[in-house]
């Protein structure tokens, strides 16, 4: 199942597996990342990788990604205020 674009950015998104120690042993966890350093969008961590993708491809439906890519909140990179002094 293909991976949308960050809500956030814009940018292209990945899985990754943790391997979690839990009361019943060990388990696999799945989530979904955006590549874009800085950027900070996840999902939360799932049991089953198409869980995290569903997760991901429905917060990527419903949040257009931003225009604003000046401002720190949003990630790198973004502009500085030059002061006069």
């Amino acid at each position: 199942m293909p991976l949308k674009p960050c809500p956030r950015c814009g940018r292209e998104a990945y899985t990754h597996c943790e391997l979690i120690e839990t009361y019943v042993g060990m388990v696999d966890m799945w989530q979904v990342s955006c590549c874009r350093f800085g950027c900070g969008e996840e999902t939360p961590i799932f049991d089953t990788l198409k869980e995290a993708i569903d997760a991901w491809n429905a917060k990527a439906k419903h949040e257009p990604p931003s225009t604003n890519q000046s401002s720190p909140e949003r990630g790198f990179p973004f502009k500085e205020e030059k002061r006069h002094a």
